[in-house]
């Protein structure tokens, strides 16, 4: 299944690499003058999400993942939504 933390973490921190040959294969490609709004629906509780694939993506990662896109200058500012 494509749908799982470890393509969402390459997509939203631009790695192209990681997801070559999984789903449509586009990543975040913004920079330093975008301002970058992540929508994300899902089950999860305190702490972490869970993907369709019954993975889950613990807050940790997804913060690590922030601060990957904080160093890559990949947005202005960043907004993201948690349901």
């Amino acid at each position: 299944v494509d749908v799982n933390p470890e393509v969402f973490l390459a997509v939203i921190t631009g790695d192209k690499d990681e997801v070559k040959g999984k789903g449509s294969e586009k990543v975040l490609t913004s920079g330093s003058n975008d301002n970058v709004f992540i929508n994300f629906s899902d089950h999860g509780a305190t702490g972490f999400i869970s993907f369709p694939s019954n993975e889950l993506l613990f807050a940790d990662q997804l913060n690590n993942a922030f601060k990957k896109m904080f160093e890559k200058k990949m947005y202005n500012q960043l907004v993201f939504y948690l349901e």
